[in-house]
Protein backbone atom coordinates (compact mmCIF):
# COMPACT_ATOMS: atom_id res chain seq x y z
CA UNK A 1 0.00 0.00 0.00
CA UNK A 2 0.81 3.77 -0.91
CA UNK A 3 0.54 6.66 1.71
CA UNK A 4 -1.58 8.72 -0.35
CA UNK A 5 -2.63 11.19 1.99
CA UNK A 6 -3.36 12.69 5.24
CA UNK A 7 -5.94 14.33 7.09
CA UNK A 8 -7.09 16.15 10.60
CA UNK A 9 -9.62 18.07 12.17
CA UNK A 10 -10.82 19.51 15.18
CA UNK A 11 -14.42 20.37 15.86
CA UNK A 12 -15.95 22.50 18.70
CA UNK A 13 -18.46 20.42 20.08
CA UNK A 14 -21.22 22.75 21.10
CA UNK A 15 -21.54 23.76 17.84
CA UNK A 16 -23.90 20.61 17.40
CA UNK A 17 -25.50 21.37 20.61
CA UNK A 18 -29.77 21.04 20.16
CA UNK A 19 -29.34 20.57 16.34
CA UNK A 20 -32.26 18.72 15.01
CA UNK A 21 -32.98 15.31 13.44
CA UNK A 22 -33.45 17.20 10.21
CA UNK A 23 -30.44 18.75 10.23
CA UNK A 24 -28.36 15.64 11.74
CA UNK A 25 -29.91 13.79 8.44
CA UNK A 26 -28.25 15.92 6.62
CA UNK A 27 -24.83 15.52 8.23
CA UNK A 28 -25.52 11.45 9.22
CA UNK A 29 -26.20 8.17 7.44
CA UNK A 30 -28.79 6.11 8.99
CA UNK A 31 -26.00 3.59 11.22
CA UNK A 32 -24.38 6.92 12.55
CA UNK A 33 -28.36 8.51 13.32
CA UNK A 34 -29.20 5.49 15.25
CA UNK A 35 -25.34 5.37 17.23
CA UNK A 36 -25.98 9.06 18.53
CA UNK A 37 -29.67 8.32 19.35
CA UNK A 38 -28.44 5.60 21.36
CA UNK A 39 -26.49 7.79 23.61
CA UNK A 40 -28.10 8.11 26.98
CA UNK A 41 -26.70 11.69 27.87
CA UNK A 42 -26.66 15.09 25.60
CA UNK A 43 -23.38 15.83 26.65
CA UNK A 44 -21.75 12.34 24.96
CA UNK A 45 -24.24 12.66 21.85
CA UNK A 46 -23.08 15.75 21.08
CA UNK A 47 -19.52 14.64 21.14
CA UNK A 48 -20.62 11.55 19.19
CA UNK A 49 -21.97 14.29 16.88
CA UNK A 50 -18.92 16.29 17.24
CA UNK A 51 -16.53 13.22 16.81
CA UNK A 52 -18.20 11.98 13.49
CA UNK A 53 -17.98 15.41 11.91
CA UNK A 54 -14.48 15.72 13.08
CA UNK A 55 -13.53 12.06 10.94
CA UNK A 56 -15.78 12.63 8.05
CA UNK A 57 -13.76 16.46 7.14
CA UNK A 58 -10.34 14.27 8.13
CA UNK A 59 -11.19 11.94 5.85
CA UNK A 60 -12.16 14.45 2.90
CA UNK A 61 -8.54 16.27 3.79
CA UNK A 62 -7.13 13.02 3.77
CA UNK A 63 -8.73 12.07 0.21
CA UNK A 64 -7.75 15.73 -1.16
CA UNK A 65 -11.29 16.66 -1.83
CA UNK A 66 -13.55 19.16 0.18
CA UNK A 67 -16.18 17.68 2.42
CA UNK A 68 -18.77 19.44 -0.20
CA UNK A 69 -16.64 17.72 -3.47
CA UNK A 70 -16.60 14.54 -1.56
CA UNK A 71 -20.40 14.17 -0.06
CA UNK A 72 -20.88 14.23 4.18
CA UNK A 73 -23.23 11.31 4.31
CA UNK A 74 -20.83 9.20 1.13
CA UNK A 75 -18.29 8.83 4.35
CA UNK A 76 -19.68 6.17 6.76
CA UNK A 77 -18.33 5.59 9.75
CA UNK A 78 -19.09 2.51 12.07
CA UNK A 79 -16.81 1.08 15.09
CA UNK A 80 -15.64 -2.96 15.66
CA UNK A 81 -16.66 -4.68 18.69
CA UNK A 82 -13.50 -2.83 20.24
CA UNK A 83 -14.90 0.49 19.50
CA UNK A 84 -12.07 0.73 16.46
CA UNK A 85 -13.93 3.45 14.13
CA UNK A 86 -14.03 2.04 10.87
CA UNK A 87 -14.65 4.22 7.59
CA UNK A 88 -16.21 3.08 4.30
CA UNK A 89 -16.95 5.27 1.13
CA UNK A 90 -19.94 4.52 -0.77
CA UNK A 91 -19.36 2.98 -3.98
CA UNK A 92 -19.73 5.76 -6.13
CA UNK A 93 -17.54 7.94 -4.39
CA UNK A 94 -15.37 4.81 -3.62
CA UNK A 95 -15.18 4.45 -7.45
CA UNK A 96 -14.38 8.14 -8.40
CA UNK A 97 -11.45 7.56 -6.05
CA UNK A 98 -10.13 4.41 -7.58
CA UNK A 99 -10.22 6.24 -11.26
CA UNK A 100 -8.64 9.82 -9.84
CA UNK A 101 -5.94 8.01 -8.29
CA UNK A 102 -5.14 4.98 -10.82
CA UNK A 103 -5.70 2.61 -7.84
CA UNK A 104 -7.74 -0.59 -7.29
CA UNK A 105 -7.42 -0.82 -3.28
CA UNK A 106 -8.48 2.04 -1.02
CA UNK A 107 -7.75 1.50 2.77
CA UNK A 108 -8.90 4.35 5.40
CA UNK A 109 -7.20 4.46 8.61
CA UNK A 110 -8.49 6.35 11.16
CA UNK A 111 -8.39 7.59 15.29
CA UNK A 112 -11.09 9.72 16.61
CA UNK A 113 -10.44 11.52 20.13
CA UNK A 114 -13.12 13.84 21.98
CA UNK A 115 -13.67 15.41 25.54
CA UNK A 116 -16.40 17.68 26.79
CA UNK A 117 -15.50 20.46 24.53
CA UNK A 118 -13.80 18.95 21.38
CA UNK A 119 -13.34 16.49 19.30
CA UNK A 120 -10.47 15.38 17.17
CA UNK A 121 -10.17 13.11 14.58
CA UNK A 122 -7.20 12.04 12.24
CA UNK A 123 -6.94 9.71 9.20
CA UNK A 124 -4.75 7.83 6.42
CA UNK A 125 -5.98 7.23 2.88
CA UNK A 126 -3.67 4.56 1.42
CA UNK A 127 -4.24 3.14 -1.84
CA UNK A 128 -2.62 0.23 -4.32
CA UNK A 129 -2.20 -0.39 -7.84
Amino acid sequence: MMLLGCGTDIVFNSRFQGKSDEFLSKLLNECELKKINECVSTSKRVETIGSLFALKEAVSKALGFSLFDVGIKNITVENDKKGKPLVSLNSTLLNQIKAYYKISTVNILSSISHEKDYSVAFAVFEGEA
